[in-house]
């Protein structure tokens, strides 16, 4: 191995794949932190649900996305190609964020969070396995750090925005 130049981490960041990847992500995560983690819990709450039923949506987020990453990891999907799969994914958690504000009872959300859950966990873990497809080995951490902090800007704008739309 050789010492971290800056060079290094220019090379990474003109990766396009990994660009887009990143970017797809942080979009990704952008929705999720805006819907699964701020809008659902105060739309659950205006239906009628209380403290055990609000973790029990979330709760449902997170069970149907370990459930995918199993299905995911057994290579269920692997007869897909990789556009095919984000545009699954994709529309998949567009379908989540077009039914949540249609439920009407405590039930469906936490059946639309199945849904996004899963879609969710999917987009992740194909895009965080693409980013680094084109990547050389010495650089591949350099790489997902920036796919990180990429990313991360989602979660931070995500909220925000919910605020700022629930506001």
């Amino acid at each position: 191995t050789h010492p971290f130049h800056l060079q290094d981490l220019w090379k990474v960041l003109r990766n396009r794949n990994l660009m887009v990847c990143a970017l797809m992500c942080a979009l990704m995560q952008l929705i999720n932190f805006a819907t699964a983690m701020s809008f659902v819990s105060t739309y659950a709450q205006q239906k009628g649900a209380g403290g055990f039923v609000l973790s029990l949506v979330a709760i449902a987020f997170y069970v149907a996305g370990t459930a995918a990453s199993t299905v995911y990891s057994k290579g269920v999907f692997s007869k897909m190609s990789d556009r095919a799969f984000m545009v699954m994914g994709f529309g998949t958690f567009a379908l989540y964020c077009l039914i949540l504000p249609l439920c009407t009872q405590v039930w469906m959300i936490l059946a639309a969070q199945l849904l996004g859950g899963m879609s969710r966990t999917l987009l992740y873990t194909q895009q965080m396995a693409l980013c680094t497809a084109t990547i050389k080995p010495e650089q591949k951490t350099t790489a997902v750090g920036v796919f990180q902090s990429i990313y991360s800007l989602g979660m931070t704008v995500g909220p925000v925005v919910m605020g700022w739309v629930l506001e």
